[in-house]
Formats: C-alpha cells, sequence, structure tokens
C-alpha cells in the first residue's frame, strides 16, 4: 500500500459508518486484511436493531475469545450453533422490513456459507452489500505502509447520522450506526444514496 491509501477494517456486515468512510475515501480506501488495529473493533463482532435495542452477535473463533484475531489465520469455530442463532436473530429483527423478503435468500446464503476463515466471511459479507447498494467493490490488501500522522477509520459521532426507517424506531426511537444491514433491510435501493453526501 502507498502512503496515499486510506485503510478500512475487514470485519463483518460493516456498519453505516464504515461505508461512509469508504465513500469519503472513495479513490484511497484499501479494505486492510491483516493485524486488526487496536483503534478497530472486533472484526467478528457486528450490531443489529431488535425490539429491546442494538443486539451484537459475534462469529465465534477458535482458540476462545483470548485468541488475537489475526484475519489472515483466524478460523470460524462451527462446534457452536452460531449460524442457526445469528438467523434467527436477523429474521427477528428485520422480517417485518419493507425489504426482507428481497435480501434474505442472499443474505441467508452468506450466514450459512460455512466459510472456514473469518476473513472469508466478512469479505463476502463486504462484497454482497456492496452489491446491495450498487457500489463500485472496494479494493482489499493484508500489507499495510502508513504513515501514523494518516491515522486510521474509528467509527464516526453518531449525532452525524442521516436517519433513515427502522422497524422498532417508534418504540425505541432512532439507533445510528447499527451494522449496515439494518440500512439495507429498512430502505432497499434508497440505502446506496443515503451513504451519499449531499
Amino acid at each position: 500500500m502507498s502512503v496515499s491509501e486510506y485503510p478500512l477494517p475487514c470485519p463483518a456486515f460493516p456498519s453505516v459508518s464504515w461505508w461512509i468512510s469508504l465513500i469519503e475515501h472513495r479513490l484511497n480506501t484499501v479494505v486492510f486484511t491483516g493485524d486488526n488495529q487496536k483503534s478497530w473493533a472486533a472484526p467478528n463482532r457486528y450490531t443489529i436493531a431488535s425490539a429491546n435495542g442494538p443486539l451484537l452477535l459475534s462469529l465465534p473463533i477458535k482458540g476462545g475469545r483470548k485468541t488475537k484475531l489475526n484475519l489472515q489465520e483466524a478460523c470460524i469455530d462451527y462446534t457452536h450453533d452460531w449460524q442457526r442463532q445469528h438467523w434467527r436473530a436477523l429474521i427477528s429483527a428485520y422480517g417485518r422490513a419493507p425489504f426482507f423478503d428481497h435480501f434474505a435468500p442472499s443474505l441467508e446464503a452468506i450466514i450459512y456459507g460455512n466459510h472456514e476463515r473469518l476473513l472469508e466471511f466478512n469479505h463476502a459479507s463486504i462484497l454482497w452489500l456492496a452489491k446491495a447498494f450498487r457500489f463500485q467493490a472496494p479494493q482489499f490488501s493484508h500489507r499495510l505502509e502508513l504513515k501514523e500522522s494518516l491515522g486510521f477509520f474509528r467509527e464516526k459521532d453518531t449525532a452525524k447520522f442521516q436517519e433513515y426507517y427502522q422497524v422498532f424506531s417508534e418504540r425505541i426511537g432512532f439507533l445510528p450506526n447499527l451494522s449496515a444491514i439494518d440500512l439495507l433491510m429498512n430502505e432497499g435501493p434508497r440505502a446506496g444514496l443515503l451513504l451519499t453526501p449531499h
């Protein structure tokens, strides 16, 4: 990577702010697939909206929680029934969302894709969202050669997010900066436009 490139982490189903950053740095963005930086959230977690508020979903990693999450090596642990749990949570969260029926089959295919490594799962989730948003697929790289002065991605100030329809907003209010699954299920084709600065 050159010093002019802006690195983004490679999480599972990235947040709304991750996609906003991708668009803001469109020409220079590279999704970094090497060691996770300390300022970045765990790459095996994503947050959706439940009837009771934000719900954090985690993919179990072989070796347990104490294992250092190097995306090049981390393997998903299928001794846990996480696929069924995640899919049931997604149905509960978005089964009544306007665009769930349209996107559910391809989302289910990712959840039950039996990817061996976390990197493969995360890569598939990013490409799925990019296609749904009608964005060009981002570049991926496992090399990071940046000057520290350029900094790293951090989740944005939630006050800056543009509000959109959410299934449970009348009950619990608007929840900012969830996984972009939330934006897609609720806004469908309009989701990509909501991520783009006007």
